[in-house]
């Protein structure tokens, strides 16, 4: 019998084996690509994980930094407020009349003038607003509403005359008795976006930006007689009515004291564009010839400041589900030529002059505020 060969001596094992490799190999190339595919898979998503991950640590880091001051910003939260205002009010450029201790109406002259008694009045102001979730916004509206009537009468003495400061036809001569009368509206609506954040743990600021619309309108009625005018009555009407409309910025801040209570204040100013609409009417009863009417319509920049500082106190209810905020604080605003009223100085010729002088407000302010 023939020895049996080796296995290995056999071409077709030596196929066998190689196709086995083959197929080996490729099996293999193809486990790590697959492998190596899905490594790169995971990579980038670990990336963008990692991407997302940072933005939120930065996030957290800025709000740790500055941590939100507004109550109930965790939803977009509802609020209200009202603000009973009690002011005084003054106008520049009011005065009627001056004095002269004599009854003559020439050089030398001493004596004083007379103006308006300004006082005290009540007005309110309402808000309403909304907390937003995105970056700890809010957005606010406010509309304010006070009105005045101030007036003032005088009369020369048994050794004294009275002189016209206003009104042309009886500038040349003395009268026994004047009286003028002003009346102020005035109505605002403003729109507010701030951000309520923590700076210390004192002490949290709120920057805030947005546009102001204010009418003004204001009005002065003088009446002299006696005198030049013996039985007569010599009239004078000014009329001054402004609407404005611009951007106005401010920061409201807050000193806490603990337990609820703070120490509040507000600086702000506008800068507005508007429309001035002037009338001056002059007469004397019963002359049809002494008679005066101009109109005069302008558009003017007016400059303006607000600014408060008082007492609060502020604490959640209801479960924390609202919270309530009350203060007194002394407030004031004050508004560059506002008062365009009209004051003629020659009869004869008609030549005037726009007084442009200043409006203030000052006084306290009630505020109770609501989130809801």
């Amino acid at each position: 019998m023939r020895e049996e060969e080796p296995l290995g001596s056999y071409p077709g094992y030596f196929m066998k084996r190689l196709r086995t490799l083959f197929f080996i190999s490729i099996f293999a190339q193809a486990t790590f690509l697959s492998g190596a595919q899905a490594d790169a898979t995971r990579i980038e998503a670990l990336e963008k994980e990692v991407d997302t991950l940072k933005e939120e640590v930065r996030s957290m880091m800025v709000q740790q930094a500055r941590p939100s001051a507004n109550p109930g910003i965790m939803r977009d939260e509802w609020f209200g407020s009202f603000e009973p205002l009690y002011w005084y009010q003054r106008t520049n450029g009011t005065a009627f009349a001056y004095s002269n201790n004599t009854l003559v109406t020439t050089l030398p002259l001493k004596g004083r003038t007379r103006d308006i008694n300004f006082g005290w009045a009540w007005g309110f102001r309402a808000g309403l607003g909304k907390n937003i979730s995105f970056d700890s916004w809010d957005i606010t509206s406010y509309f304010t509403y006070f009105r005045k009537h101030s007036s003032k009468g005088t009369s020369s003495g048994q050794a004294s005359t009275l002189i016209p400061l206003r009104g042309s036809v009886i500038t040349q001569g003395g009268i026994d008795r004047a009286k003028s009368s002003y009346d102020l509206g005035f109505y605002t609506l403003d729109l507010e976006l701030g951000k309520h954040y923590f700076v210390s743990e004192q002490l949290s600021f709120r920057p805030f930006v947005g546009l102001k619309n204010v009418w003004i309108d204001q009005k002065q009625i003088i009446r002299y007689t006696g005198g030049v005018l013996g039985r007569n009555t010599a009239h004078i009407k000014d009329d001054c009515d402004y609407w404005g409309i611009g951007p106005r910025a401010g920061l409201n801040s807050k000193w806490h004291l603990g337990d609820g209570w703070y120490l509040g204040g507000l600086f702000s100013a506008a800068f507005l564009y508007g429309f001035f609409d002037i009338e001056h009417r002059e007469k004397v009863t019963p002359s049809r010839q002494d008679r005066v009417k101009l109109e005069d319509n302008k558009h003017r920049f007016i400059p303006m400041v607000q600014w408060r500082f008082g007492l609060g106190y502020g604490s959640y209810f209801n479960q924390k589900e609202n919270y309530i905020d009350v203060g007194i604080a002394y407030e004031g605003m004050y508004w560059w030529r506002q008062n365009q009223m009209i004051k003629v100085y020659e009869y004869t010729a008609l030549r005037y002059d726009n007084f442009s002088e200043d409006l203030s407000m000052q006084g306290i302010t009630f505020s109770a505020r609501l989130y809801f």
